[in-house]
């Protein structure tokens, strides 16, 4: 019997917007056209304005399975 180590894929995009602008507006666009083309997104609503942002996308890349 052999063991699928592969791992499982959960996400197919990675999201991340700093400013409050974006993220009330254009974000929730962004999202739901993800959701009509059936495109599984991360969204990254830790990350705050003035936190570095490459130690915050590597973790969170880390952390989740992505394509």
């Amino acid at each position: 019997m052999s063991v699928n180590t592969t791992p499982k894929i959960k996400y197919d995009v990675f999201v991340s917007f700093r400013g409050k602008d974006i993220r009330d507006g254009f974000l929730s666009h962004l999202i739901e056209a993800f959701k009509r083309n059936q495109i599984n997104a991360y969204v990254d609503y830790k990350l705050e304005r003035g936190e570095e942002i490459w130690p915050s996308i590597v973790q969170q890349l880390n952390d989740h399975s992505f394509r």
